[in-house]
């Protein structure tokens, strides 16, 4: 969970808003397409980013974990 609220703090505003609509608000492609008043691509390559990004932040270091 850690990692996930990392990431999803480095995500670009607009990113970030693509990603947590798709993922947790399970809107479409093209609602947020028509929503954002856009094409179905540029709604796509947000969430390419924003997944690119959850997949490459790295862990944090151990000493980090362990809080009292």
């Amino acid at each position: 969970m850690r990692i996930a609220r990392r990431a999803i703090r480095r995500m670009e505003p607009f990113d970030r808003a693509i990603f947590l609509a798709i993922r947790f608000k399970n809107a479409g492609y093209e609602d947020l397409a028509e929503r954002h008043d856009m094409g179905i691509e540029e709604i796509e390559k947000a969430f390419a980013r924003a997944v690119h990004i959850l997949i490459t932040t790295p862990p944090s270091p151990w000493w980090q974990i362990w809080r009292y």
